[in-house]
């Protein structure tokens, strides 16, 4: 048994005390104004011979202050449940007054000349990120916070309170092998 699962073998900088399910993907969205819309795309890994696929929207109005009136960015996050089983349920929620926020900070200007150039010549990854940014993210019962790299045009800070939704969502069976590696 590998008692560093749980952690991604990284106990120093993972930690989940409570059993939560992870759940990894991207979001990709933007604000215009004192508006925001947000889409996102999650799964799970295998969890009790179970994996999660969701896809999320959220929109809602917000606040914020930045050196543009818009920003369109998209990054690659984790969130968590409180949920000892797969449930992509677990994000929706269609009540502003009950908790839906994305509060964030970003500075990204897009991609450069120079960025452009390398994907073209096969030297840089098309999806490298071109920025920085910070989030706290609360979808229904999950949620998460986390730093790092984001790719777009995002100049500002911000906070949204909105309602999530849940447009996609399905539960499969893991194969015999994601199984037996979620033991170890």
């Amino acid at each position: 048994m590998n008692s560093y699962l749980y952690t991604e073998e990284t106990p120093l900088g993972n930690f989940d005390l409570m059993g939560l399910v992870d759940w990894e993907g991207s979001v990709t969205g933007g604000t215009l104004l004192t508006a925001g819309i947000f889409s996102f795309e999650l799964k799970t890994k295998c969890v009790n011979g179970k994996q999660g696929f969701v896809s999320i929207a959220f929109a809602g109005p917000g606040i914020g202050v930045g050196l543009i009136d818009f920003s369109f960015s998209s990054s690659d996050l984790k969130l968590h449940d409180a949920l000892s089983f797969v449930d992509p349920m677990v994000f929706n929620n269609k009540s502003t007054l009950n908790g839906g926020f994305i509060a964030s900070i970003g500075l990204s200007f897009g991609v450069t000349a120079q960025q452009e150039l390398g994907r073209i010549l096969g030297g840089a990854a098309p999806n490298s990120p071109t920025g920085f940014g910070c989030a706290a993210i609360r979808l229904g019962d999950a949620g998460g916070y986390d730093c790092g790299g984001i790719r777009g045009l995002d100049l500002g800070a911000g906070v949204f309170f909105g309602s999530s939704t849940v447009t996609a969502s399905r539960v499969e069976s893991c194969s015999i092998i994601d199984s037996l590696l979620s033991w170890f």
